[in-house]
């Protein structure tokens, strides 16, 4: 089975970006273990940061480890992406720049209450997981602009066309970790 680890960049329960979030694993295949991986408990890395193994990190890092692939969400924080989403990075960098992201891959959605799309911090966060090492997932981008109108009260998505979207976005998404995940044949 496929497991995808959904991380958003919002440390907000009830934020836009939250709320995406969980459309993506409610619209989610059958196929497919899709975890939301809680940021907000972490430590924060700084210039005395000493690294001990708290329970909140056990739990980040098996996430990581046991992840087929990733799927991040971020809004548009001064055209980038939140403070908090990379620290979280820079946690799977620990300890001693073992880094637990190399190899994984990665689709990035940008969400705003506003016609913008977010784009800066996609945009600034896709660079930054190249460095990361991670096989950045392309085709489609997920750009989800005046969110505020694709949800109702209680959260749930009811905007049609971003229905569609999510489904064809799994489609692909798993077609391509599927194909990467591939034995290469012989070619003599």
């Amino acid at each position: 089975m496929i497991t995808i680890v959904v991380v958003t960049g919002s440390l907000d329960s009830g934020s836009y970006t939250m709320k995406l979030v969980k459309a993506l694993k409610f619209h989610a295949p059958k196929s497919i273990e899709c975890k939301i991986l809680d940021i907000s408990k972490l430590p924060y890395i700084r210039e005395d940061f000493e690294f001990t193994l708290s329970s909140s990190l056990k739990e980040f890092y098996s996430k990581i480890e046991t992840a087929t692939a990733f799927i991040i969400a971020t809004a548009e924080y001064k055209r980038s992406y939140s403070p908090a989403l990379r620290n979280a990075l820079d946690l799977g960098l620990e300890p001693n720049g073992n880094n637990k992201w190399a190899g994984k891959p990665v689709s990035i959605f940008g969400c705003t209450p506003y016609n913008l799309n977010a784009f800066g911090g996609v945009r600034q966060l896709k660079v930054a997981l190249e460095q990361f090492h991670m096989e950045v997932f392309y085709k489609p981008d997920f750009y989800l602009c005046d969110v505020i109108d694709k949800f109702n009260e209680s959260g749930i998505l009811t905007d049609q066309a971003t229905q569609k979207v999510i489904t064809d976005f799994w489609d692909v998404f798993v077609k391509w970790i599927n194909q990467r995940n591939m034995p290469l044949t012989n070619c003599s």
